[in-house]
């Protein structure tokens, strides 16, 4: 731990082994001056991650539907960094098919993981944001339930979650800001990773669920994807704003793609993808049945 903690800042990232989540964890240890912990449910994801040698970096397997897990990697944290500045609840997972066919397990699912798992890290760390008062919260949402009048058939698990955590951050805003505490909104829109998008396992033939997904497949054809770097860039330059806007967005909706990218945008950074994303992004496989390309990696 630093003798002085003002010198850096302290990141808590979920979902950090790859997509969005690896490439911020990675710009932020790249560009220097800040720690990073990063979650992941998988274990052996973590333990052979390539950030896990670097000393500014906590590799942390953590179930965030576990609150006591959760309660636990915030402290452990904390313990090893000194302190906790910035939460990014990035982790996400989508299911695609028809509200009839999302099974009760899937539904709750996806919730669990878009909603109730961004709940448990707010909930744990929000005592040390108020006793220091200072601390900067960004929930990621999608520009799919998160964005009025952009809800799509077929999604109806994710755009729920997605708009239920765009409504919980509202809220949150308002109540945090006597301690000092940020809060912001990201909408994001269409990022080249390798989110993988399953079918429910409960298809039923009169839905054609195969052909509507080939059909989605189509749409993303024709959008061009934001890059994870460019993600990562952009929202480590607002995170230095004094006044960071509400609501962020970064990245088209593939069914709206002449709609402004950055309606929200403060600040927009680009940048060519560093070597260690290169063999990473050339190898994302091309859209296929039950595998489409969503906003951001699926936390594991």
């Amino acid at each position: 731990m630093s003798s002085s903690n003002d010198n850096y800042k302290v990141w808590y990232i979920t979902g950090v082994t790859g997509g969005a989540g690896k490439a911020l964890a990675s710009r932020l240890l790249e560009i220097g001056g800040y720690k990073v912990a990063g979650t992941s449910r998988n274990k052996e994801k973590i333990n052979s991650f390539d950030l896990k040698s670097n000393k500014d970096f906590l590799g942390l397997q953590v179930n965030l539907i576990d609150e006591h897990n959760v309660k636990k990697s915030i402290e452990k944290t904390i313990k090893e960094f000194g302190k906790i500045d910035v939460i990014v609840n990035n982790a996400g997972q989508s299911i695609f098919g028809s509200v009839e066919e999302i099974t009760d397990k899937e539904q709750r699912l996806l919730m669990d993981v878009l909603y109730f798992g961004p709940c448990n890290v707010i909930r744990s760390v929000l005592p040390h944001f108020r006793e220091r008062k200072s601390g900067l919260i960004f929930n990621i949402s999608s520009v799919f339930g998160g964005d009025k009048n952009s809800d799509i058939p077929f999604f109806s698990g994710y755009c729920a979650g997605k708009s239920a955590i765009y409504s919980m951050t509202e809220c949150l805003r308002e109540e945090v800001k006597p301690f000092n505490i940020k809060v912001c909104s990201v909408i994001l829109g269409y990022l080249k990773t390798s989110f993988n998008n399953p079918l429910t396992t409960n298809q039923i033939k009169e839905y054609n669920l195969k052909e509507k997904s080939n059909d989605l497949a189509k749409v993303f054809d024709n959008c061009t994807p934001e890059l994870p770097i460019n993600f990562a860039n952009f929202i480590i330059e607002n995170s230095k704003l004094s006044n960071i806007p509400s609501t962020l967005q970064f990245g088209k909706n593939p069914y709206l793609p002449n709609k402004p990218s950055y309606p929200h945008e403060k600040v927009r950074v680009n940048q060519d993808p560093p070597k260690q994303f290169d063999k990473e992004i050339s190898d994302i496989p091309q859209l296929t049945d039950g595998n489409i390309h969503m906003p951001y990696i699926l936390h594991e």
